[in-house]
């Protein structure tokens, strides 16, 4: 195929290549839900590739999967005031056939939509909502993945989402974003609008599995398949909320939920067989340990987050304990996190690794306040015992707080010690035979004090040559190596 570009300044195809192979070569390029989100949409295929010469744009439009996927930002008011006064058009309603043209090239392919209004200080005018909803409405069977982020005006727009009928055959992963708490039809006393009532776009929809609400959509707002699903975040919940959908979600295999309230659930202890196959929970908030993790047996654990807003205390490391034992999963555990230790649960923090717990952990991430809680693990972890600590760690993460810490050098020199005897390669002697090496080990610090010594420096160079992924910085991300 030869190009029709005359002109030298245009870009071109240097060798002629079959249109079959072109094709494939384009498909190979597409982009992610996530890479379009990431970057602007003339700057990534398709559009970039209809840009080089008329046969790549031939090519290009006559293939729908490659517009199969796109990540579309709603225009605001001000700027689509400005657009009317400079050229007597509304840049809103040129933004929405954009879309529906952008939809039709995909013609039957299941669609992955992201969708953004930006709504800045002006609000979207409502008539343009409901032109929205009305275009993904019509796309609906065609769903794929879904992620909506509408700050509404009005109820009517919500509510036009539900104006088709039928399934949603295609739809996997839902993630929404869409009802503004401070517009002024919200009623915050039972979070439901009159007009509005309960969105239902959702509820007969066979192949969902993965849900994700924003901090400002709640659960009660739509009807969903919850015993289907495998996966739930939540960026905003209660306690009492939260055990109450995880007892919708029998399926559940990943948790993410910010718990936004201390007031403690009355719905009590949740059988042990509620969740039979949820492996990774991660929880942020207040009070994790007495209000969620107390009442809740998890048999298939292997992933374990816990952000406590005011830190971890004694009473919480004794609960994790129970919870992990009660769940039978302390010694099948393989990845944890915990933020954050103060000095004073330091002890509490070594002991629950100590004596042999955790002989599978492969990833430990903690927050601590001081260094000395990193130099005290590290030490541990190198010393000779029958139960060597944390055997199979292969990934550790540490974040120091202190910014002036009396501790820094003394835990440097634990660094060293640990990473020269966990990251040798092959089995040079007995010692090295009683646990893995480390692959990846990252330290942030508030450290602002000289750079480390040469010695320090060298260690960890020597490490990254043994192709062990290490980083080490500053708060203000110095980067030392």
């Amino acid at each position: 195929m030869q190009s029709q570009v005359s002109s030298s300044s245009t870009p071109a195809p240097g060798v002629p290549l079959p249109v079959e192979l072109i094709t494939e070569i384009f498909l190979f390029c597409a982009p992610t839900l996530a890479e379009l989100q990431a970057r602007l949409l003339k700057d990534l295929p398709p559009l970039v590739l209809t840009r080089v010469c008329r046969d790549w744009r031939g090519i290009a439009l006559s293939i729908p999967e490659l517009w199969r996927t796109v990540h579309f930002t709603f225009p605001t008011l001000a700027w689509e005031a400005a657009a009317t006064a400079a050229i007597g058009n509304s840049n809103a309603k040129a933004a929405l056939a954009f879309l529906e043209l952008w939809l039709s090239r995909a013609q039957a392919q299941p669609l992955d939509i992201s969708v953004t209004v930006d709504s800045g200080s002006l609000g979207v005018a409502e008539s343009d909502e409901r032109a929205l909803a009305q275009i993904l409405g019509r796309r609906r069977t065609q769903w794929r993945e879904l992620v909506l982020k509408f700050p509404f005006a009005s109820p009517d727009a919500v509510a036009g989402l539900n104006d088709s009928n039928g399934a949603l055959p295609l739809l996997r992963r839902l993630s929404l974003d869409v009802v503004a708490p401070d517009s002024g039809w919200w009623d915050p006393t039972t979070g439901l609008d009159a007009e509005m009532g309960v969105v239902t776009t959702f509820s007969n929809a066979p192949s969902l599995r993965e849900v994700s609400f924003g901090y400002n959509a709640h659960p009660r707002h739509f009807e969903l398949p919850y015993r289907q699903l495998t996966s739930l975040v939540l960026a905003k919940t209660r306690p009492q909320e939260l055990l109450a959908y995880l007892l919708k979600t029998p399926q559940l295999v990943s948790c993410i939920a910010d718990v936004d309230s201390a007031d403690a659930p009355s719905l009590g202890v949740i059988p042990a067989d509620a969740l039979p196959r949820l492996t990774t929970f991660s929880l942020r908030g207040a009070n994790l340990t007495l209000h969620i993790l107390g009442l809740l047996t998890l048999p298939a654990l292997e992933s374990l987050s816990l952000s406590e807003r005011t830190g971890l205390n004694a009473e919480d490391f004794i609960s994790v304990g129970f919870f992990l034992e009660r769940s039978s999963v302390l010694h099948s555990l393989r990845r944890l996190r915990l933020y954050f230790i103060p000095w004073a649960t330091e002890a509490q923090f070594l002991a629950m690794l100590a004596g042999g717990s955790f002989p599978l952990l492969e990833s430990l991430e903690f927050d601590a306040t001081e260094a000395r809680t990193a130099a005290a693990l590290f030490k541990n972890m190198t010393a000779e015992s029958d139960h060597p600590v944390l055997p199979q760690l292969q990934e550790l993460t540490v974040t120091l707080h202190k910014k002036y810490d009396p501790g820094t050098h003394e835990m440097l020199w634990e660094l060293r010690e640990l990473l020269e005897q966990r990251t040798r390669t092959g089995i040079e002697t007995e010692r090295a035979r009683e646990h893995v090496g480390l692959s990846r080990f990252e330290l942030q610090m508030e450290y602002t004090d000289q750079t480390p010594e040469d010695w320090i420096l060298d260690t960890w160079r020597e490490v990254k040559k043994r192709g062990v992924a290490i980083s080490v910085s500053t708060r203000g991300f110095e980067q030392w190596v």
